[in-house]
């Protein structure tokens, strides 16, 4: 409740009592006798005496009044003391609610206290709103700088693939003229550690060309290519011929040089020596020779060029010794069959062998080699064997061929003397 002061409480105690007659006269429902009564006990009530111990007259006035007391009141009549007791009445009211007011005051310091706070969380809530729209800002802004990173990185990733699929695509173009430089090289030769990883890289380059043959200028590349495809197997052609005419030149016997018994070791001893430089390069090349014709057409030709050179050594002295053969044995025909045969079994064992000191893969040109030396025994023995007229001395022939060296000599050494069947 809020202060009242005590005039006023004089007013409003009036009003309220003029309140309450009218009520008692018109809003209270009560009889008229009821009524009759309460305004004799209103009007009895007027005019209360004195209480008998207040003697009548007494002034407690200015004589009578202390230092620092209250001046007393005179009272005369009931309508003063009446007065009087109505002030008493609101100061003694007016001090029992001083406790009220105090903690009223309180309440109305509390109040202005959470109204001002109010308004301070009021602005820091508005200020925590504003925030909160600002930081939904940067939060959208820095989603839309994420994605862009992240399309920028997507996109740099797929530049990046794009450039090194480029570059990988390049690199066998770039080749050409690399290669061309090694090729050109002085000191190149077919034996050198890096002829091997030249042949490898062009037919890498070949083939990527050949895959991808709507590139621009991929003719021009593919033609120069094949270009230095061709040199370098030029120098393998050239370092096996090279290898192979000066062996056989080296044991070739001089004309009228007379064969002596480690003639036929240095036939053998000179290729085996030669052989595993050549036999290196071979493996390549056989490697390769479904790839590419060109490298079957080179290893053919190097089949051809081995056996050449092998024939131009052995023909005259298996010749030589088959003639040999045919003056010792004389007319004692099974005896010359059988040293034939023999001869010529050990000469293609060792042929065989020896072919493969070169080569990894058999060849029909080695069977052609094979079938040359045996039709120089054929040729031998024909003119023989057609002027013998012996029944007997024919079938021990047929019989030395049948059994000791179709049967017993082929089965014994196997795929070398094959060629002796047919």
């Amino acid at each position: 409740p809020r202060y009242v002061h005590p005039v006023m409480a004089m007013h409003v105690s009036k009003d309220t009592r003029d309140k309450l007659s009218k009520w008692d006269m018109q809003l209270a429902c009560i009889t008229e006798k009821q009524k009759e009564g309460v305004m004799e006990m209103s009007a009895a009530a007027t005019f209360r005496p004195l209480p008998v111990e207040i003697p009548l007259g007494i002034c407690l006035g200015q004589d009578n009044t202390e230092v620092g007391e209250e001046p007393k009141i005179k009272v005369e009549s009931v309508q003063q003391l009446n007065s009087w007791f109505d002030e008493v009445e609101l100061e003694v009211h007016f001090e029992e609610e001083r406790s009220y007011r105090e903690y009223s005051k309180q309440l109305q310091n509390y109040s202005q206290q959470s109204q001002t706070l109010l308004t301070e969380v009021n602005k820091a809530l508005e200020l925590l709103e504003e925030m909160c729209e600002k930081h939904q800002s940067v939060s959208m802004k820095t989603g839309a700088l994420y994605e862009a990173c992240e399309k920028l990185v997507e996109d740099q990733t797929k530049l990046t693939n794009v450039a090194e699929s480029i570059t990988e695509k390049l690199s066998y173009f770039s080749e050409l003229e690399k290669i061309g430089g090694k090729l050109n090289t002085p000191t190149l030769s077919a034996t050198s550690d890096s002829f091997v990883g030249i042949l490898a890289r062009l037919d890498e380059c070949i083939g990527f060309i050949e895959n991808h043959s709507h590139y621009k200028e991929s003719l021009t590349y593919l033609l120069r290519f094949k270009h230095y495809q061709s040199k370098a197997l030029g120098f393998v052609k050239q370092h096996v011929v090279h290898t192979l005419r000066h062996t056989t030149q080296s044991v070739l016997p001089k004309q009228g040089e007379v064969l002596s018994e480690n003639s036929y070791a240095q036939f053998y001893g000179k290729f085996r020596t030669s052989a595993p430089k050549i036999k290196m390069l071979m493996r390549e090349i056989e490697l390769r020779t479904e790839k590419a014709f060109e490298y079957a057409t080179l290893l053919h030709d190097c089949h051809q060029c081995y056996v050449s050179q092998r024939a131009l050594l052995l023909s005259p002295t298996v010749n030589a010794t088959i003639e040999e053969l045919k003056k010792i044995h004389g007319t004692n025909y099974s005896g010359l069959v059988r040293a034939g045969c023999n001869f010529l079994s050990r000469v293609c064992q060792d042929e065989y062998q020896l072919f493969f000191h070169f080569f990894t893969d058999n060849s029909s040109s080695l069977s052609g080699l094979l079938e040359m030396m045996c039709y120089s025994l054929y040729d031998a023995l024909r003119p023989v064997v057609i002027h013998i007229n012996h029944l007997e001395t024919l079938a021990d022939m047929c019989s030395i061929l049948q059994v000791e060296i179709l049967e017993d000599r082929v089965k014994e050494k196997g795929k070398y003397t094959v060629i002796l069947h047919c």
